[in-house]
């Protein structure tokens, strides 16, 4: 029998995930993207054990969501995911995210493959990609060209990583970095506005006991849109853990 070459994970929201707008918010809904790149896995047999097993892990290195809507409280979603690249140095994977209304939103994430016990990235063997089958389409068409840094922040705020914020690698889940980067903006900022778009480039591993600063600065603000640069920086040694962007418009 042959494989599928995309996974479908069907949800709904619920009321531990949503905001003050009753829509669910970002953390949740990239835990959800992950959760169906964890499906696939599971599917084409190169699960998570499995990857323990042979030493090498799956890391998320880029991130771009771009959202019409964000799903209401207790409305059924779904997140079609499939491999659209294999290539020898990344992967890239992307989504499609519908409501009861259709589709409204779509992501394309690139990883690379880590040596568990070195902590440095190394080739994807030939074979790997056979069990997730290959769908060259693209949900959105991206590059993942290098992000804008900025010297002077406008905004910052400080994060302590704490023991809940780490994943099974022992290092922070990539959904608490796009909250960390977001809430450097303060709400007054925010007011009336809605986001649209999220991009993030994830450059180095944060682990308990790191405090991270959270800076950010207007890029864009014009015609009803704003658009922010964002980074997290390591205190200790100043180094940029992660660069952001995201896109809002006035509601």
């Amino acid at each position: 029998m042959e494989v599928p070459n995309f996974y479908v994970l069907d949800e709904t929201v619920r009321s531990c995930d949503i905001g003050p707008d009753y829509r669910i918010k970002m953390r949740p809904l990239l835990h959800n993207l992950q959760e169906a790149a964890v499906g696939h896995s599971r599917q084409a047999r190169d699960e998570f054990p499995e990857q323990l097993r042979r030493g090498s892990v799956w890391v998320l290195t880029r991130l771009h969501l771009r959202m019409d809507r964000f799903p209401r409280w207790e409305e059924k979603f779904r997140i079609e995911t499939w491999s659209a690249a294999i290539e020898s140095l990344y992967a890239v994977r992307d989504f499609r995210i519908e409501d009861e209304s259709g589709v409204c939103g779509v992501a394309t994430t690139q990883w690379i493959l880590i040596d568990v016990g070195k902590r440095r990235p190394m080739r994807i063997p030939p074979d790997m990609g056979k069990g997730y089958g290959r769908r060259s389409e693209r949900a959105l068409d991206d590059a993942f060209d290098p992000l804008p840094g900025f010297h002077e922040a406008q905004f910052s705020q400080s994060f302590a990583v704490r023991r809940s914020d780490l994943d099974s690698l022992n290092h922070v889940n990539n959904a608490f970095y796009a909250d960390w980067c977001l809430d450097a903006v303060p709400n007054s900022r925010l007011e009336g506005m809605k986001l649209t778009e999220f991009e993030a480039a994830y450059k180095k591993e944060a682990v308990y006991g790191d405090i991270l600063d959270s800076q950010a600065l207007v890029e864009q603000d014009e015609n009803g849109e704003t658009v922010f640069l964002h980074r997290l920086v390591r205190q200790s040694t100043k180094d940029i853990v992660v660069e952001a962007r995201s896109r809002w418009i006035r509601m």
